[in-house]
């Protein structure tokens, strides 16, 4: 075997500098290099975890009874206003904890009111697991998630009460 001397230099091959350059060609996109998404700047990665969580988010929405069950929490505050799709508009509200614009998503199909309400509900509830509690709980502010929950329910169930009837006060106006 052939051991190089101290003042020769051995030339690496051109797969051995792709080997080294493309990985970190990555990791520098990834990790350093801003990207817009959707008007929104941040690192790749970021956009990458936030993405995964609205995924998951939508997935348990669609795929498991959680929210079907919590919406259930929501419904005596829906059917009050007699609306026809009162079990889906609770149901949707619940999955609004999980990402913001899911009852929207989810209500896509209904009923003016009910598609109201949901808009109403994606937007006032504020408190979602896939942005704003995590960034809560990131920093000093002394909230617990219960806390966080509880606080969330008291504004979507006063959403809830005060979109539906503003639905059919704006159904009617519109004609």
């Amino acid at each position: 075997m052939d051991i190089p001397s101290e003042g020769s230099r051995q030339r690496a091959s051109i797969p051995t500098i792709l080997k080294l350059f493309l990985p970190s060609s990555l990791g520098v996109l990834i990790f350093f290099v801003p990207v817009e998404i959707a008007g929104r700047s941040t690192i790749l990665l970021d956009h990458m975890v936030t993405g995964a969580r609205s995924l998951l988010g939508l997935l348990a929405a669609k795929y498991t009874p959680l929210f079907e069950w919590l919406g259930w929490l929501f419904y005596p505050f829906v059917a009050i206003w007699g609306l026809e799709d009162a079990a889906a508009l609770a149901q949707a509200s619940a999955a609004g904890l999980a990402e913001m614009f899911l009852p929207a998503l989810l209500m896509a199909e209904a009923e003016f009111v009910a598609r109201f309400a949901a808009g109403v509900v994606s937007v006032s509830a504020v408190l979602f697991f896939s942005a704003s509690i995590p960034c809560i709980l990131s920093t000093s502010i002394s909230l617990t998630v219960g806390r966080m929950l509880v606080v969330w329910f008291i504004r979507v169930a006063l959403s809830l009460l005060l979109a539906v009837p503003t639905g059919y006060l704006v159904q009617a106006m519109v004609g």
